[in-house]
C-alpha cells in the first residue's frame, strides 16, 4: 500500500523514478563491453544427391545407405541423418566442435 500510496500523492517523484532507471539502463547498455554475438561454427557436411526418375526407396538402398556407410568411417562424427524422397537423397554429418571439416 505505501508504494501505491506513493505514486497517487506524489507522481512527479515516482515519475522522475523510472525516467532515471530508463535513462541509466541506456548508459550501461551503450557501455557494456559484451560479445553478444560470438563467433560459433558448427562444424557439418550437408550432401545432395540427385537420382532422376528413382522411387524413395531404391534412392535409399543404392544412394544413401553406401554414402552413410562411407562418411561413417570418419573421424569426430557426431550424427549423421538422411532424408530420401522421390529422386534426391540429402545426407548431414555434423562433427564433433573442433573438427576441420576440410
Amino acid at each position: 500500500m505505501g508504494l501505491t500510496r506513493l505514486a497517487i500523492t506524489r507522481p512527479l517523484a515516482v515519475l522522475m523514478f523510472i525516467v532515471s532507471l530508463v535513462l541509466m539502463g541506456g548508459v550501461a547498455y551503450t557501455r557494456l563491453k559484451v560479445d553478444r554475438f560470438p563467433n560459433i561454427s558448427f562444424p557439418a557436411v550437408f550432401v545432395s544427391v540427385a537420382y532422376p526418375g528413382a522411387s524413395p526407396t531404391d534412392v535409399e538402398e543404392l544412394v544413401a545407405k553406401p554414402l552413410e556407410n562411407t562418411v561413417a568411417g570418419l573421424p569426430g562424427i557426431e550424427s549423421i541423418t538422411s532424408t530420401s524422397s522421390e529422386g534426391f537423397a540429402n545426407l548431414n554429418v555434423r562433427f564433433v566442435e573442433g573438427t576441420d571439416t576440410n
